[in-house]
């Protein structure tokens, strides 16, 4: 049988598989040309005849000077594919080519792609794989391919110890080259780098470039979790980052025990909240004493500093109020510590219909919303190493200051006390009883200003009393 014929309605016929184009052409020749070739002992052009090599074109064309494929438009459905511009779906097992169509086109699976350029028609995809543009409702058993973030996007992690990372893709495979470019902030190493990778590089550790929450250790050979930790909080954005500078607990605790000593007090100037508006009183500084019992206590405590200086500790009480705000969280559930925040236990996070934890399912889809449950913990610990270990310069522990920060922390979350404390007298509420009886609708009673005035003066007079109880 000839390796290549045309029959009598004009279409070739190439291989023992009856490939067919419907249409031929070859640079610098003719149809004749393409006849009269030697597929089989050409070194360059013996895989289009290749017993393993099936293919639908509706054109394809030859530049037999340099023996290659210079134009196929069509469907390749097995074989290898070595050639210039190709256009349509790609199914056989080896590309090395420019593949221009959209990346559902791209049949096969990623790794049969062996080198060359992918300009993506849709502009959403790669390979045959779609991109990945947010971890929302990602479960801890699912996981997506770092090749599939776009050009602009940042994967930042969390892992359970605490040690932010983050990955932010510079580069990929595209229309110009095969070439990967990412930087890379690694918290567990404390070290931030530009990372260039090529196609084959990618190729060999493609199973490490498959990322998934608790499954992740060696992730694309770029970032290694060390042994007895794992990534707990996986977000994708736009944003430079969505946690703020990486908080490295390894040094954190080792600084800890050279400046630890029981019994000492340490100060906090709670002005360096924001979120709180603790001001300075008279020209004073809102400063608080602690103490700790233990090493890995102020550890602890260190951290939380941490997150605080960088916005951390902020972000945690926004991701929350969303979370309140779109019904997700409804009380303090597992978290104890937060009893004197929250007005019930509830249960938290509300399961959605997805069966998720994340409360961007129910925001709007245009928000960027990470996990409410990590941000619960941390709060929590702030409480419990944070709030717990406040004490007066005579060592007792700081009610005045607890009930402060706590007052202003529900105030921020809109939570609104369950029974207000009783802060006028008798009188006052014959008063507001009389008042009330003769207000004009929608004006204020005396009562109300009343209240309004000793809740203000009982805030004031508890940053007075936070004031004269520091050093």
């Amino acid at each position: 049988a000839q390796d290549v014929y045309r029959d009598n309605s004009g279409v070739f016929h190439f291989g023992e598989n009856n490939s067919q184009a419907k249409n031929a052409g070859a640079v610098r020749g003719n149809s004749d040309t393409i006849l009269n070739f030697d597929f089989k002992n050409s070194d360059s052009l013996s895989f289009v005849i290749a017993k393993e090599t099936k293919f639908m074109a509706n054109k394809i064309n030859f530049d037999f000077d340099n023996q290659k494929v210079v134009f196929f438009d069509g469907l390749w459905e097995s074989g290898k594919f070595i050639g210039e511009k190709f256009i349509g779906e790609f199914k056989g097992h080896l590309f090395i080519g420019n593949f221009f169509s959209p990346n559902s086109n791209y049949k096969s699976n990623p790794l049969t792609f062996e080198g060359g350029t992918f300009n993506d028609l849709s502009k959403s995809g790669i390979l045959g794989l779609p991109d990945t543009v947010s971890a929302d409702g990602l479960n801890d058993n699912e996981s997506f391919n770092l090749i599939t973030v776009p050009v602009g996007y940042s994967v930042q992690m969390r892992s359970a110890n605490g040690i932010d990372c983050s990955i932010g893709v510079l580069k990929r495979l595209d229309k110009d080259s095969s070439d990967f470019k990412f930087e890379v902030t690694d918290g567990f190493s404390d070290t931030k780098s530009i990372k260039d990778l090529s196609w084959q590089d990618v190729k060999m550790a493609f199973k490490n470039f498959n990322i998934q929450k608790k499954g992740a250790v060696n992730i694309g050979n770029l970032i290694v979790v060390p042994k007895g930790d794992y990534i707990k909080e996986l977000y994708i954005s736009k944003s430079k980052s969505t946690f703020a500078t990486p908080v490295n607990k390894a040094k954190s605790a080792q600084a800890a025990q050279q400046v630890f000593k029981q019994g000492q007090k340490y100060t906090f100037d709670l002005s360096k909240i924001p979120v709180l508006k603790i001001r300075d009183v008279r020209g004073k500084k809102p400063v608080i004493a602690l103490s700790f019992d233990t090493p890995e206590e102020f550890t602890q405590f260190s951290n939380i500093v941490t997150n605080i200086k960088n916005g951390s500790f902020a972000n945690d009480l926004k991701v929350i109020k969303k979370g309140i705000e779109y019904g997700t969280i409804d009380g303090y559930g597992p978290y104890d510590y937060l009893k004197n925040i929250f007005n019930s236990k509830g249960v938290v996070l509300k399961e959605s219909k997805r069966k998720t934890n994340q409360v961007a399912n129910v925001a709007p889809p245009s928000s960027n919303i990470p996990s409410s449950r990590e941000s619960m913990e941390r709060l929590n610990s702030f409480v419990y190493y944070f709030l717990e270990n406040i004490v007066t310069k005579k060592g007792t522990p700081n009610e005045t200051a607890r009930k402060v920060i706590l007052s202003r922390i529900k105030a921020y979350l809109g939570i609104s006390p369950v029974a207000q404390q009783q802060t006028t007298t008798q009188q006052q509420t014959t008063m507001q009883q009389q008042s009330s009886a003769q207000q004009t609708p929608g004006a204020m009673n005396t009562g109300d200003i009343a209240s309004a005035f000793n809740v203000k003066e009982s805030i004031r007079n508890s940053v007075r009393n936070i004031i004269n109880d520091s050093f």
